[in-house]
């Protein structure tokens, strides 16, 4: 979960990785569900699908995002091309904090993420807590690095936020890294 805070709004982005190597991602569905009021019950879904299951017009075979109001099953739109290569492991979904309902003073949600092969679905992990204009651990950093180089990106820890969202740690994407693991480095962070 990565943050683009910008006046009344955010951009926020879902990260996705699978660990194990998916030709291409839109054979799938990749559903993050959202519950923007802390009743439990999902609000919004966040949905990683083939574009010419939306767009009929559209060519398939492309990965976007889209958000549905779980109550009303209504298309939010816009509809984004999700950052993914063929091959890969990993995925990322774009959505405004305003597709979700959420501001400044509406910014604490909870997320879960799902997996679809359009036979079964899969959990793909827990549920997590995250403030769309204030997270716990600062997000956006990125460095490009030429192959076999090291970086240091300078990371801090809001922990007046910590308090209520209370993260796992950071999750390092690096989509151009081998599959798997190598494309997600997780890193547990305490105050």
């Amino acid at each position: 979960m990565q943050a683009f805070p910008s006046g009344s709004n955010s951009t926020l982005v879902f990260a996705v990785n699978t660990y194990p190597r998916f030709s291409n991602a839109a054979a799938f569905e990749w559903d993050i569900a959202i519950d923007i009021d802390g009743d439990g019950v999902t609000d919004f879904f966040v949905v990683g699908l083939d574009v010419a299951r939306v767009i009929s017009s559209q060519p398939c075979g492309r990965l976007v995002s889209i958000v549905v109001n779980a109550r009303t099953n209504a298309l939010v739109n816009p509809v984004r091309f999700a950052d993914v290569a063929t091959d890969n492991t990993t995925l990322l979904l774009a959505v405004t904090a305003s597709q979700l309902g959420l501001s400044p003073t509406n910014p604490r949600f909870s997320y879960q993420a799902f997996a679809f092969n359009f036979n079964d679905g899969e959990q793909v992990g827990g549920t997590a807590k995250f403030n769309a204009f204030t997270p716990a651990i600062s997000t956006g950093q990125f460095v490009s690095m030429p192959p076999n180089e090291t970086a240091t990106v300078p990371v801090s820890i809001n922990t007046a936020a910590w308090g209520i969202t209370r993260p796992l740690g950071i999750m390092v994407v690096s989509q151009d890294n081998a599959n798997g693991a190598p494309q997600a480095g997780l890193i547990r962070v305490s105050p």
